[in-house]
Formats: structure tokens, sequence, C-alpha cells
């Protein structure tokens, strides 16, 4: 008799078990709820700071742009045929997928504006870093292309690469800012990068080289981004 008790035992939970397990994946096929799409709900935040240094680093000068390009400085931040660089890879997070495609950040620094602003419709940007929070604001680094024409009327495609404050509660972008982008049009090359150090602020710089292989680094833009999520010169 007691044994057929423990069977009976053993079947109803069992039969608990199974109703469970299929309450569970009806949840999930109902909230198309898959282990990838979980799995990218934390992406991984990367930490202060972010970028090469050595670009703020003033006892070097102006130091010699093919030192720099020696030096590998450039290819931290690279983006070659859509390809992203190895310290900025794609990041597959469904609620950033469709956020970003520039506004404001193509004509915040005016030297910039003709070089980012795109002739056509941009695509959504792809995320590549999650950084740290700032009260409460996300603060993200998109890659993109914009599309310009040379002067011959060939178009060009230039990869860069934006900073974006996201306010998650009101689902609004704050503010944006572009970090990086190289443009080459056979005659002139200009490539912009950025350092931002542990109290989120940002450091820009210009390497520049004409066809006569003269070269060019300008002096440090720096910028921060206050408690309110704003952008500012500083």
């Amino acid at each position: 008799m007691k044994t057929i008790v423990q069977v009976l035992i053993c079947f109803f939970l069992l039969s608990c078990g199974n109703k469970a397990k299929q309450v569970n994946d009806d949840f999930d096929k109902k909230n198309h709820i898959t282990k990838e799409q979980s799995l990218n709900q934390n992406p991984e935040i990367s930490p202060l700071p972010i970028g090469k240094k050595d670009i703020i680093d003033e006892t070097k000068g102006n130091a010699s742009y093919k030192y720099l390009e020696a030096t590998n400085l450039f290819k931290y931040y690279e983006s070659a045929k859509g390809i992203p660089s190895v310290a900025f890879k794609f990041l597959d997070f469904p609620k950033y997928n469709s956020l970003y495609k520039p506004t404001r950040s193509d004509t915040i620094i005016e030297q910039d504006s003709r070089i980012l602003k795109s002739q056509k419709e941009y695509e959504y940007f792809q995320l590549v870093k999650v950084l740290p929070k700032k009260l409460g604001k996300d603060i993200l680094i998109f890659e993109g292309v914009s599309k310009i024409n040379d002067y011959d009327g060939n178009e060009l495609i230039i990869n860069r690469k934006d900073l974006v404050i996201f306010d998650s509660e009101k689902n609004k972008i704050i503010d944006e800012i572009n970090l990086y982008y190289d443009y080459n049009d056979g005659i002139n090359a200009r490539t912009k990068i950025f350092y931002i150090d542990e109290n989120y602020n940002l450091f820009l710089r210009y390497f520049s080289e004409n066809e006569e292989g003269d070269y060019n680094i300008s002096e440090v833009n720096q910028y921060l981004i206050s408690n309110k999520g704003i952008l500012k010169t500083k």
C-alpha cells in the first residue's frame, strides 16, 4: 500500500512539473522571449576611461603624424568597409537597435558640418559601447556612416562614431555629439579621434594631411556632460 502511495505522489509531482514547464514555455512564446534576447537585456558595461590618452598628451606637442600612425593610434578607432574595429564591436541590444540617427551631432562643431552632413537619409546607427550611467542617464556610443560627394561628384562613405545621452525613463535622447570620423577625398585626409576620462570629460582632436603631404594636429577640444545630461564646452 505504501509503495502505491509513493508512486502516486511521484506521478502527481511529475505531472505538476510538466504543467508548470508548459505554462512557462507558453509565456515565453507569447512574449517572444528567447535565450539570446534575455542575454542582451544586460549588455557589458565598458569602464571609463575610454579611448587613447596619447591624443591629449601635450608633452608630445605636434608629434609627427607618421609617428602616430606607426604606433597604431588610429587602429584603435578605425572601422573599415563596415567592419568594426576590435575595440568597438557591434552589440545586439534590441532596446537600442532602432534608436539613433544623427540630428544635432552633424552641426555642433562647425568644422565638422560639411564632412558629416549626409546627403542621403541615415540608416539607424549600431550600438558599439555602453558606458557607465551618469545620474541615471544612459551613455552610449553608436557607429554608422555619413554619405557625401567629393569634388568630382563621387560618393564618399565616412565611418563615424557618435556619443548619445539617453533618458530611458522618458524614452528620449537628451544630447549627442560626434566623437570620431575618418575622411579622405583623395586630396585631403582628416581623422577625428577622442578620449573620455573617468569623470566624463571628453577630449577631441583632429589629424589632417593635405595633397602635399603636410600634416597638422589641432588643439584639443574639450567638453563635459552636465548633471542634466547636456554636453557643454569646457
